[in-house]
């Protein structure tokens, strides 16, 4: 009978060994799929400030060198908006850019569980909101007595993102109304990622806080309260007033929706009425002739809500539905176009529908 040798011996049992306490290998994760140009201009967390051009291009008056950084306005479904060093911007295509690769980069670069700042994220999450933003780019709006120049820096009230346009107010624009603004016209994004970096605590209702010791019951004109910490799920901002037709119009069957789906509803909405009236008594009286059920902002406070007052237009009668946070879910307005009251009722009635 033929002996293994020694060393041998010990040698198997010291591979059995190892093999047997080797951690099972998990298989490798897959990596995320590459960005495609057609998600980036719904991300714009991941736009770079500046690109490099690598072809020449002759634009107007100004002759793009390639390898020369321009400074990034925007990215498009179909191109890159750079700025240009007369200040003008202009359209490149994509494919002359690189960035795509400086976008990916920054995907790449993100931090485990850390999310990419997309038009989704920015809409939803208004605990993140400013109470401000400001231009990044210079601002012409309107025209005669009502246009407006603002340059880069310039600091403006803000009040929602509805995922393609943000709603603002100059403060120092008395009387008049902005249009709605591009997103890349203001520094929101980066006033959203240093909120989400810094882990805010939760402030409540962004709208409702400030609206603190502001509003009163229109039927006895005490004050009265709505918890910015345990809010309704909804919130409607009524802007309407006693001498606008359509407003006299709207308000009774404002009236009949409130009455009826509050049966049902209970706490889940609110309504808050910011008045237009030309005084007190005239709001008053607008007021009792409709028999107004809801809360209202008090006429005294009217000037101390600047949050509040730019979710408005301008034009009435404007309804505008709110999340719990604050967040904007519909709107009388979409961008600069009214779309009236009546699709922002059919849309709080078929969120009443669902199980709270």
């Amino acid at each position: 009978m033929r002996h293994r040798p020694f060393a041998l011996t010990v040698l198997a049992l010291v591979v059995a060994t190892a093999t047997r306490s080797l951690p099972a290998q998990e298989p490798a994760a897959e990596a995320a799929p590459s960005l495609q140009w057609e998600q980036l201009p719904t991300m714009p967390g991941l736009w770079p400030k500046t690109c490099q051009v690598k072809s020449a291009y002759q634009l107007g008056d100004v002759k793009v060198v390639p390898g020369t950084a321009y400074p990034v306005v925007a990215l498009l479904a179909d191109s890159v908006q750079i700025m240009l060093p007369d200040g003008k911007v202009r359209a490149v295509s994509p494919e002359g850019t690189d960035c795509l690769q400086q976008a990916e980069a920054a995907r790449l670069a993100l931090k485990p569980g850390e999310p990419v700042i997309d038009c989704k994220l920015l809409a939803e999450r208004a605990d993140l909101w400013p109470k401000m933003v400001a231009l990044v780019h210079p601002l012409v709006a309107g025209e005669g007595e009502n246009k407006l120049v603002r340059k880069a820096g310039h600091e403006l009230h803000f009040a929602n993102f509805d995922g393609t346009w943000l709603r603002v107010a100059d403060p120092s624009a008395k009387g008049v109304s902005l249009p709605v603004i591009e997103l890349w016209r203001t520094d929101f994004v980066e006033r959203v990622r240093a909120a989400l970096a810094a882990k805010p605590a939760n402030g409540g209702h962004r709208v409702l806080a400030e609206l603190a010791g502001k509003l009163v019951n229109l039927r006895t004109g005490s004050k009265t309260k709505l918890n910015p910490m345990a809010p309704p799920q909804y919130v409607v901002l009524l802007f309407s007033a006693g001498w606008c037709p359509g407003c006299q119009s709207f308000a009774p069957e404002l009236t009949r929706f409130y009455q009826q789906h509050k049966k049902d509803a209970g706490k889940r909405f609110e309504v808050i009425w910011i008045s237009r009236d030309r005084s007190e008594a005239d709001m008053k009286q607008y007021a009792k002739k409709h028999e107004f059920p809801w809360l209202a902002v008090a006429w005294d406070k009217l000037a101390q809500i600047p949050l509040t007052q730019t979710h408005d237009t301008g034009g009435i009668p404007s309804v505008v539905l709110l999340d719990a946070k604050g967040a904007l879910l519909a709107d009388s307005y979409v961008g600069n176009e009214y779309k009236g009251t009546e699709p922002v009722l059919a849309r709080l009635a078929d969120l009443l529908k669902s199980p709270k």
